[in-house]
């Protein structure tokens, strides 16, 4: 089976107009666990991708130290996690540890789908020209709508909305 490298152009392109769908999706009255659903399809495809990388990748596996490290602070973070909240001191609701805890490991998890898809110097330069071509289109897509005077952004900033990078 091939290496999912195509997973990385996904991410590149899909976390670019991640908060430009978010921010519709808002707007068009989305809320709550719907929205949540839609907004998981990054660790979704992370999650799928890393299974799929590791299936070949983990007999020939060489450990470095960094890894050893990477795997210390997701046990942390884990056990952190399972910890109750009144032990530290805090009011976090269960959703709220879901999520802190969803925030710390998905480094983690994007860190051992590089370690494991292991890209060659072609497969780099592709995935470096896809950032490239995305951050050209980000950034002339924000110059148009500022030199046009769209007001869009500007609205959300008022409502407290996450801000699209387009």
């Amino acid at each position: 089976m091939r290496r999912p490298v195509w997973v990385l152009h996904v991410f590149v392109v899909g976390l670019a107009l991640h908060n430009l769908v978010m921010a519709e999706l808002w707007d068009a009255g989305v809320r709550g666990g719907a929205l949540d659903v839609v907004a998981s399809w990054k660790e979704a495809l992370l999650a799928l991708s890393l299974a799929v990388v590791w299936l070949g990748a983990w007999r020939t596996f060489r450990w470095r130290w960094c890894d050893v490290a990477t795997l210390a602070y997701a046990a942390v973070v884990v056990i952190w996690a399972l910890l109750p909240q009144s032990w530290l001191g805090g009011h976090a609701t269960h959703r709220g540890v879901v999520v802190g805890a969803r925030h710390d490991l998905v480094p983690v998890a994007a860190y051992f789908l590089g370690r494991g898809l292991a890209l060659s110097e072609a497969e780099l330069r592709r995935v470096g020209a896809t950032i490239l071509a995305t951050a050209s289109s980000n950034a002339t897509t924000k110059t148009y709508e500022l030199a046009s005077g769209e007001r869009k952004v500007e609205t959300r900033r008022r409502r407290g909305c996450s801000l699209p990078v387009l």
